[in-house]
């Protein structure tokens, strides 16, 4: 994944938690996530919203549920 996706995939969490992200949130994130595919992070961060409310979204989130997802 692209830091500008990373960007977007913090952008839309940013919207259900109120989450401050700046460049050092961004490349933390994409340090972790950068293999991970696009599309299938934001299929990820949808379900973790569905499933897991209240709770705070991290990377491996992220990670763990694209393990999911294949």
């Amino acid at each position: 994944m692209l830091r500008s996706q990373v960007a977007r995939l913090l952008a839309k969490a940013t919207v259900v938690d109120n989450r401050t992200v700046d460049e050092f949130t961004v490349e933390a994130w994409h340090e972790i996530l950068h293999d991970v595919d696009y599309d299938d992070a934001m299929t990820a961060l949808t379900d973790h919203r569905r499933n897991k409310p209240g709770v705070w979204l991290e990377p491996g989130h992220i990670v763990e549920g694209v393990r999911v997802l294949r």
